[in-house]
């Protein structure tokens, strides 16, 4: 899961999640009392989002705990080729969530029931795909991703996170889906045909307290696209981050 930032794209990459360690609002008072102060962070990776808002009936508050955010990226292979956009991008998302309920196969196997819920996305559109992008999922109430257990406890907690899953061990239990089925579809600038793309990612290949290096520089002439970080990760800031050796290496991140 990931934080709001605009320049990172990868047909190919996996999804992230990043731990709920860091606080992505600072304390601002407004300079009059009609100011509404609204304060965001944004980092690269998965991370945590939370939105604050200020009014003059309200005094200026600090969410310890905000979300885990599951982020992955998209990348535009064409991104070197004039014309090479893609327009009109749609993202969607669904997760794959095993049921106690079984269902019976030929020959007598019997297997989980699975149901398949919409993620809510951000974006879920793109006006023009240029480059790479990070698309994002918060891990709140109304997530498909959590377990029934963990939801219930975000609402027992007035809606805010709870500060004793601040921790990848606890974190990486309260993950109830399978995999996750992501589908992208747009149309080619240079052809003007519709094009697609999909990906399925495993609850195993999602890396918890990590976040994506930067993939976009500018090489003297312009920006351009280092293919070759694509699924390079580095340790959330603040730490805490689960061993790699026991996820596999794909570009998946919870933070």
């Amino acid at each position: 899961m990931d934080y709001g930032q605009e320049s990172d794209s990868d047909y190919e990459d996996k999804p992230s999640f990043k731990e709920s360690l860091s606080d992505e609002d600072s304390e601002k008072v407004a300079k009059t009392p009609e100011d509404i102060t609204l304060e965001k962070h944004h980092q690269e990776g998965l991370s945590i989002r939370d939105t604050i808002m200020r009014s003059k009936k309200s005094m200026p508050t600090v969410t310890k705990n905000p979300f885990p955010v599951l982020t992955f990226r998209i990348v535009n292979e064409l991104y070197n080729i004039p014309g090479g956009d893609i327009m009109s991008l749609h993202i969607s998302a669904v997760a794959i969530v095993p049921t106690k309920k079984f269902e019976s196969l030929y020959e007598g196997r019997r297997v989980n029931r699975r149901t398949y819920p919409k993620m809510k996305l951000q974006p879920s559109e793109i006006t023009i795909f240029e480059r790479s992008t990070y698309v994002r999922h918060t891990l709140d109430a109304k997530s498909p991703l959590l377990s029934f257990y963990a939801r219930k406890k975000i609402k027992q907690n007035k809606g805010r996170w709870p500060e004793e899953f601040n921790n990848c061990e606890n974190l990486r239990e309260l993950l109830c889906f399978s995999q996750i089925n992501v589908t992208l579809q747009g149309i080619s600038n240079i052809s003007k045909a519709t094009v697609y793309a999909q990906k399925r990612y495993s609850v195993f290949e999602c890396r918890i307290g990590w976040q994506f290096v930067g993939v976009i520089y500018h090489d003297g002439e312009g920006m351009t696209v280092d293919m070759n970080l694509i699924n390079d990760v580095v340790e959330q800031e603040g730490g805490g981050g689960e061993s790699l050796k026991s996820t596999p290496v794909h570009n998946t991140i919870i933070g």
